[in-house]
């Protein structure tokens, strides 16, 4: 979506995102504010479904630790009873690149034991 990097996070300078799932705060109507904080477990809750549902059909989506609330507010022309919880890229994955290649540098994740040296499976899976 045009207009949107540095928006939502730095990160989507590295990468192109296609699309954008946005969960939104509708105001109290006896408040007048809306308050994400307090929405946040039914849009997380909803956005799990949605991240499942996209992985049935081959799309990649991710949580947005941070995101600048105002612009998306400002971009989505959202009024004032309308505010942004949870923001989501979405889109099929590529190649592992330049990024993952840091990402996975900077969390040691290359160096991390196999799952079997750290947890032992009883029974079987369904």
């Amino acid at each position: 979506m045009s207009g949107w990097e540095g928006k939502i996070n730095a990160w989507i300078y590295f990468t192109p995102i296609p699309a954008w799932i946005v969960l939104c705060a509708n105001a109290d109507p006896c408040e007048g504010v809306a308050t994400p904080a307090a929405n946040l477990p039914g849009a997380a809750m909803t956005l799990e479904t949605v991240v499942l549902a996209a992985a049935e059909m081959g799309l990649g989506t991710c949580w947005m630790a941070g995101f600048n609330a105002e612009a998306v507010t400002r971009t989505l022309g959202l009024g004032a009873r309308q505010k942004p919880v949870i923001c989501s890229p979405l889109g099929y994955p590529t190649d592992k690149g330049k990024m993952e290649r840091v990402s996975r540098t900077v969390a040691n994740s290359d160096r991390r034991k196999p799952l079997a040296e750290i947890h032992e499976l009883r029974g079987e899976l369904p």
